[in-house]
């Protein structure tokens, strides 16, 4: 599938990264992975850092990508809140939609619906998901940064409903971006746009 492509990218992006001594947009580039789909090869990999990751973001990160790996809901409702309180919500949001997933997967209706009201509150212009940085081209792509986001979800082969529900915008809103993005970028289809930005993926938008 096209996720577990992407996931493979990112895999294999983030290996190259710590190659290169870029740990942190390598542990941001195995933090999309874990979210789509490849948590426990993401987990590998990052146990196997030997260099010490600080701050306030690095370290969470980690936590999250063992939590996806784990289904751990506990961490993963914590994650929310530090990562909200340190001023990530885009990882926030990500979080709480894991949250959401878990769940949902084992058959918590009521707390899912919890953590969706929870996903509601979060600030709309901090809550999106967190995209990937489209700059590693010979110039930059003029993309918005919500433009940004909806190219990475509709590239992951999400639908408009979804992207919406995501971004926390209608699905009018999410048709109008990609009008936008497609005129950009000289795409014409899902498809295209998918081929056209992942060349360019090489870590996550702060």
């Amino acid at each position: 599938s096209r996720s577990a492509q992407a996931a493979d990218d990112l895999l294999e992006l983030a290996v190259r990264l710590i190659t290169a001594g870029c740990v942190t947009h390598a542990v941001r580039a195995l933090v999309d992975a874990a979210r789509l789909g490849a948590a426990r090869r993401a987990q590998e990999i990052v146990s196997e850092l030997t260099v010490a990751l600080d701050g306030d973001l690095m370290p969470r990160c980690v936590q999250f990508i063992d939590a996806l790996n784990t289904g751990d809901e506990a961490v993963l409702d914590q994650l929310v809140g530090e990562f909200e309180q340190i001023g990530y919500g885009g990882f926030a949001g990500a979080a709480a939609m894991a949250l959401r997933e878990v769940h949902a997967r084992k058959g918590r209706t009521r707390d899912a619906r919890s953590v969706a009201r929870r996903l509601e509150q979060l600030p709309v212009e901090t809550a999106a998901v967190p995209g990937l940085m489209l700059t590693d081209a010979p110039t930059v792509v003029p993309l918005t940064r919500r433009e940004r986001e909806i190219a990475h979800l509709v590239s992951l082969g999400r639908s408009s409903k979804e992207v919406a529900e995501a971004c926390f915008v209608s699905v009018r809103t999410v048709d109008n971006h990609l009008a936008r993005i497609y005129d950009k970028l000289g795409v014409r289809s899902r498809g295209e746009l998918a081929e056209a930005i992942r060349p360019l993926l090489i870590g996550e938008l702060a």
